[in-house]
């Protein structure tokens, strides 16, 4: 027996990644009902994307006063500490604001994700990024470990976990998470030979 989460693409499955053997966007679904070419099949696939249009567009943010506290504190210390990592200004966060991510200079589909809950922070390369790091890639002295979340590959360095209200994390734990984020941009920028294809450059 094999459980499987069908959702849309925008949706976390890394929240979910161990309890799942599969994860199925419904835009997958979608394309998959098209391919049968009869009218019939063509209608469903349209009705599925139909209605992932309407879920994006019922979502409403409801600003929630601490967790945009948080990240503004997290902004004031990377902006001061940490500037290559090259966070945004951030905007009003929701309540599952819980997911931070630095772009820096890396090239498309890679980020740098802190996932506070999570109480880790992740290399992520996406399925679309041009480049992966090698299968057999010795992260000791980083700190950290190969993983994955969906199809996503990570390289993983967990921190501390936050407090139970999560948006109250201390100073010197946000330190900690950019210290790692930090590492992990440094390992990429000066390892080129433990990730596999072609690197490009991002845009400012």
């Amino acid at each position: 027996m094999h459980c499987c989460l069908i959702a849309p693409a925008a949706y976390d499955a890394s929240r979910s990644e161990n309890c799942f053997d599969a994860v199925i966007s419904y835009e997958q679904l979608a394309d998959a009902i098209a391919t049968q070419g009869s009218d019939r099949s063509q209608h469903r696939a349209k009705l599925i994307r139909y209605a992932i249009s309407l879920a994006r567009r019922s979502y409403v943010l409801i600003p929630s006063d601490e967790v945009t506290h948080m990240w503004g504190r997290v902004y004031e210390i990377a902006s001061a500490s940490y500037p290559d990592l090259k966070m945004k200004p951030p905007g009003k966060k929701g309540s599952e604001s819980i997911w931070i991510s630095f772009k820096a200079r890396l090239p498309p589909n890679i980020t740098i994700d802190w996932k506070i809950t999570k109480s880790v922070v992740d290399l992520s390369f996406w399925p679309s990024s041009s480049q992966k790091p090698v299968p057999v890639l010795d992260l000791t002295e980083l700190g950290a470990f190969a993983d994955k979340a969906g199809n996503t590959v990570l390289i993983r360095i967990a921190v501390s976990s936050p407090p139970v209200k999560w948006a109250d994390v201390t100073d010197s734990q946000i330190h900690e998470a950019l210290t790692a984020a930090t590492s992990l941009l440094r390992f990429y920028q000066t390892t080129p030979t433990a990730f596999a294809g072609s690197a490009v450059t991002s845009t400012k």
